[in-house]
C-alpha cells in the first residue's frame, strides 16, 4: 500500500540553493561516465563491493578518489567527505550483519571515517570564515548523519548473535559514538560564539538577525523534505527485495520521520522557529536512518538472491536529484 503523502502547511517554499556541486548524490552521471571511462565495467561494479571484496580497493582508491576531483567547491568537498562516512558505517553495519566483521576490518573503517569526519569538519571551519549559514548546515550535517548511523549500529548490533561479532560491531559504535559527541560539543561551542558576538546589536541588525533565522528554518525543511522524498524512493525501488519483517520495518522508520517533518511545519505555522528547526533535523536524521537500513539490509536479507545485487544509483545514494519515480509520493 501507499504511504500517504506528508502534510505541509501553507507557508510558501522558496526554491532551495543547490548547496551541493552535483546535489547529493555520491555518484552522479558524469562520475559515473568518468568511472567506465577510466576503469570500465570493473570499477563500477566496485561500487557495490565492501571490505574483504576484491573490487573494495577499487571502491575506496580509484573511484571515489575520481568522484572527489568533481567537488569543486568548499561545500561539495564537505558534503563528499560526510558522504565517504556514511560509506564506511554502512559497510561496517552490513558485514556485523552478515558475521563477516573482524576486528582488523573494524580498525580500518574506523580509521577511514575519522579521515573522512575531520575532512568534513576541515572544509566547514573553511566555510566558517565567508559563509556562515552553509558552515552551520555543513556542522549540522555532521552531527545528525553520525547520530542516525549510531541508531542504525545500534539495531544491527541487537540482531547480532555471535559474541564475538558483536564486540567488533562494539568497537565501531563507540567510535561513531565518540565522534558524535565531538561534533554536537563543537557545533555547541561554535553557537556559544556566535551568540556572545551577537549580545550588542541594533534594530536594524536585529532584523538581519530574524531574516537569518527564517532562512535557517527553511534550509533545514528544504534539506529534511528533499531527503525523506529521496528516501521514500528508494523504499519503492528496494523493498521488493526484501522480506516482509524487514519491509515493515523499513516503512516505520520512513513514516516517522515523515511524521516529524509534519510535527516541524506546525511548530513553523506557530511561529516556533527554534522547534521547528529542531524537528527539522530529526526529521532529516530519520531520511538518513532510512536510507542507512536500507542499505545495511539490501546486503544481507535472505530474500535477495547473489545476482541481484543494489543498484549503485539507488542503494548507495543521500539523496537524488532526478525527477521522482511515478509511483513517489509527492509532499
Amino acid at each position: 500500500a501507499r504511504m500517504k503523502p506528508i502534510r505541509t502547511s501553507n507557508i510558501p517554499l522558496r526554491t532551495p540553493r543547490r548547496r551541493f556541486a552535483f546535489g547529493m548524490h555520491p555518484m552522479p552521471f558524469i562520475a559515473a561516465v568518468m568511472i567506465l571511462v577510466l576503469g570500465g565495467s570493473t570499477a563500477f561494479a566496485a561500487e557495490n563491493a565492501l571490505p574483504g571484496d576484491f573490487l573494495y580497493d577499487i571502491k575506496v582508491s580509484v573511484n571515489e578518489p575520481v568522484i572527489s576531483t568533481l567537488a569543486i567547491s568548499t561545500e561539495a568537498k564537505a558534503s563528499w567527505a560526510i558522504e565517504r562516512a556514511e560509506r564506511r558505517m554502512e559497510e561496517a553495519a552490513s558485514l556485523a550483519l552478515s558475521g563477516s566483521l573482524d576486528e582488523k576490518t573494524g580498525e580500518e573503517l574506523n580509521a577511514r571515517l575519522e579521515t573522512h569526519v575531520a575532512e568534513a569538519e576541515a572544509e566547514q571551519a573553511e566555510m566558517a570564515k565567508s559563509d556562515a549559514l552553509a558552515a552551520a548546515r555543513i556542522e549540522t550535517n555532521i552531527r545528525v548523519t553520525l547520530l542516525a548511523h549510531a541508531d542504525v549500529l545500534a539495531d544491527v548490533r541487537g540482531e547480532v548473535k555471535d559474541e564475538g561479532n558483536r564486540a567488533r560491531i562494539d568497537t565501531v559504535i563507540e567510535h561513531v559514538s565518540a565522534r558524535t559527541f565531538a561534533s554536537a560539543r563543537m557545533q555547541k561551542r561554535n553557537t556559544e560564539s556566535a551568540s556572545m558576538m551577537a549580545v550588542d546589536v541594533s534594530a536594524d541588525s536585529s532584523d538581519a538577525s530574524d531574516e537569518s533565522d527564517d532562512e535557517d528554518v527553511e534550509e533545514s525543511r528544504n534539506v529534511a523534505r528533499e531527503r525523506i522524498e529521496a528516501s521514500e524512493r528508494l523504499v519503492i525501488r528496494n523493498e521488493g527485495r526484501m522480506r516482509e519483517d524487514t519491509r515493515s520495518r523499513l516503512r516505520a522508520r520512513l513514516t516517522d520521520a515523515k511524521s516529524t517533518f509534519a510535527e516541524a511545519e506546525d511548530a513553523l505555522s506557530r511561529g516556533d522557529k527554534k522547534n521547528a528547526n529542531s524537528r527539522f533535523n530529526r526529521a532529516l536524521q530519520g531520511a538518513i536512518e532510512t536510507r542507512a537500513f536500507l542499505a545495511t539490509r539490501a546486503n544481507n536479507d535472505p530474500k535477495k538472491s547473489k545476482s541481484d545485487s543494489p543498484d549503485v544509483t539507488t542503494i548507495s545514494t543521500t539523496a537524488e536529484t532526478s525527477p521522482p519515480d511515478e509511483n513517489s509520493t509527492t509532499m
